[in-house]
């Protein structure tokens, strides 16, 4: 089972979508 993880980048201003570690997804 993946984990999900929905993580702030207050640096860039965005939001990172992880799965297992890995970054599948930038959104702003």
């Amino acid at each position: 089972m993946a984990e999900y993880t929905l993580v702030h980048n207050e640096a860039e201003n965005k939001y990172e979508y992880h799965i297992d570690g890995n970054i599948a997804h930038i959104t702003y």
